[in-house]
């Protein structure tokens, strides 16, 4: 119960947003409503081990991109669920930030995964954030396609990816984020 407890304090849940949430698509252009009725109390569904499976999700500018068009030609690949609103999701941010300074040059790729619904939000954040890897999302929240593909339940979430597309680790953040990665990327 109690560690249960600390995760709810360092990350944003399905849980603790309202119980409706709206977006629009920018895929259709109509407007989707998704009503939270089942208490879900799983951890993120991210396999260690397992193949990772592929997305295909928008840029801000609106352009269609896949997880595996985005991890080529790379060593190792964080996969990062966050979203504008999410304030455990923007305090780590200067920490991924750091990494992909660091370890960018020797093969690291970062992808984000977007759980907002308004454009211009996500926009600002990416920009106040510093973040310069490549982003995606469907604007669908809670709902978004990537995150019901991996069941994940509360953000932050990371999944680090290697060159074979094997998932080699998940919900990593601060030190051990940085710690996991350089033993990968030697």
């Amino acid at each position: 119960m109690l560690a249960a407890a600390a995760l709810s304090a360092t990350a944003c849940n399905n849980k603790s947003q309202s119980n409706n949430t709206s977006a629009e698509s920018p895929a259709t252009g109509i407007e989707k409503t998704k009503e939270i009725t089942e208490e879900d109390t799983s951890t993120n569904g991210i396999a260690i081990g397992s193949t990772y499976k592929d997305f295909t999700l928008r840029t801000p500018e609106g352009e269609e991109k896949s997880l595996s068009e985005l991890m080529q030609g790379h060593k190792l690949t964080l996969v990062d669920f966050w979203a504008s609103w999410c304030g455990p999701c923007r305090q780590e941010m200067p920490n991924v930030v750091a990494v992909y300074e660091e370890f960018k040059p020797l093969g690291l790729e970062i992808i984000g995964v977007s759980f907002d619904n308004d454009l211009e939000s996500w926009k600002s954040a990416i920009e106040k954030l510093n973040i310069t890897w490549p982003q995606v999302s469907d604007l669908n929240g809670w709902d978004n396609a990537a995150g019901r593909l991996y069941d994940v339940n509360s953000i932050p979430c990371t999944m680090l990816i290697n060159d074979k597309g094997i998932i080699v680790a998940k919900d990593l953040r601060g030190n051990d984020l940085r710690e996991k990665i350089a033993e990968f990327i030697k």
